[in-house]
């Protein structure tokens, strides 16, 4: 199954509202920032029984499995207990960036106009290619820039 028959499948509209995270463009030097900003997206996730799709850079999926482990294993059956959907794993989508692909940002940008309609909220670095699609699709957008040039 190819990534658009994926995401597709996750986008039915049965379920949970839908936030759109983008990571993708902290560098890594803010590793730890990272961390805890999936850390942060996680629990949110958790609480507010939603659903995430997170753009990312590769090798984000592990990193999401491990992290999602480790929230899991410090929440309490009490939480657990009132959580309506039980596989947190199941509320996450992942589009890792593929720089190898040719044409890798037109096709992105091409899935977040299909996607962003649909979304309830978009959380993005600030990039004007972001901010333009967020704004068009109408919905309520934050923006966490990560470099001092994405200052709004």
């Amino acid at each position: 199954m190819n990534i658009i028959s994926k995401l597709k499948e996750f986008l039915l509209p049965e379920g949970p509202s839908i936030v759109y995270i983008a990571l993708n463009e902290f560098p890594f030097s803010q590793h730890d920032s990272i961390i805890k900003l999936l850390n942060l997206t996680i629990e949110t996730v958790f609480y507010l029984e939603v659903r995430c799709i997170i753009g990312g850079e590769p090798g984000w999926k592990s990193l999401l499995k491990y992290n999602i482990k480790q929230f899991l294993s410090k929440i309490s059956e009490e939480d657990l207990k009132f959580r309506k959907r039980k596989q947190l794993e199941d509320d996450f989508f992942l589009i890792e960036y593929n720089p190898d692909v040719e044409d890798f940002d037109d096709i992105y940008e091409g899935i977040c106009k299909w996607i962003f309609p649909q979304c309830h909220c978009i959380v993005h670095h600030g990039s004007s290619t972001m901010t333009a699609l967020s704004l068009t699709a109408g919905i309520p957008t934050v923006i966490v820039s990560t470099f001092p040039e994405q200052v709004i």
